[in-house]
């Protein structure tokens, strides 16, 4: 690692006079309008750069777990993604939870054990890559490891968030990313501008764009409990 490590974390850590990023309640209430079909692209882009810009793309939102939670449970005509169909027989387990023909969608997806649990990130289930919108996603069971280019050195170091249920985490278009799925979890994947897991338009591979994950320095996010404010009261 770098002499320098401390010096370049500086730029992902988080500002302590943050003042743009949501209430609990409003994050909340974003969740809600997203999964109800009513939210637009620019409101979403909105909520992804702002926490882009404070350099906290990682929020901790328990209730939004229970919010998917209780639609999975509700709803029975939930039709099936078809995430994973691009990557082999990986055995995905994917449900569209809301779809918005040119604006944002949310797929619930399950993801199975890495196929090579030590090997590098181009070999993770799903090997680093890029989308054309923003994209935030919600862990809803069990834990994983999120690789993202770091957004002081980018093509040249990657931060590793660790992540469990009840962590959002946002992101903006163009920035190589993957999971490592440890032993499986399941997350939420929402995006600003549908695009069918089908679609050839749906993830481009970082290495087409010569960016190479593996060959970048690699960074902790940082004190992931100082990122973690208090919820509101559950309401029933």
């Amino acid at each position: 690692m770098s002499p320098h490590s401390d010096e370049h974390m500086m730029t992902a850590s988080i500002s302590p006079t943050a003042t743009l990023l949501p209430s609990n309640e409003t994050l909340l209430a974003f969740w809600e309008a997203l999964l109800a079909g009513s939210l637009a692209t620019h409101e979403f882009e909105d909520m992804v750069g702002r926490h882009w810009q404070e350099r906290r793309f990682l929020r901790r939102c328990p209730a939004a777990v229970e919010q998917v939670e209780e639609i999975m449970r509700a709803r029975h005509d939930l039709e099936s993604a078809g995430y994973g169909h691009d990557i082999g027989d990986m055995r995905f387990e994917s449900l569209l939870l809301t779809r918005s023909i040119g604006g944002p969608s949310a797929i619930h997806v399950r993801a199975p054990a890495e196929r090579h649990p030590d090997g590098p990130l181009r070999t993770r289930n799903r090997e680093p890559h890029v989308h054309d919108s923003g994209r935030i996603a919600l862990i809803t069971a069990d834990s994983a490891t999120f690789f993202i280019e770091h957004p002081g050195r980018r093509g040249e170091a990657v931060l590793r968030v660790a992540v469990a249920r009840g962590d959002m985490l946002f992101w903006p278009a163009g920035l190589a990313h993957t999971f490592d799925a440890g032993k499986g979890f399941s997350l939420v994947s929402a995006m600003a501008r549908h695009v069918p897991p089908a679609s050839t338009e749906f993830a481009l591979p970082a290495s087409a764009l010569g960016l190479d994950l593996d060959a970048c320095e690699a960074f902790d996010y940082g004190d992931i409990e100082a990122q973690i404010s208090p919820l509101p009261p559950a309401r029933h």
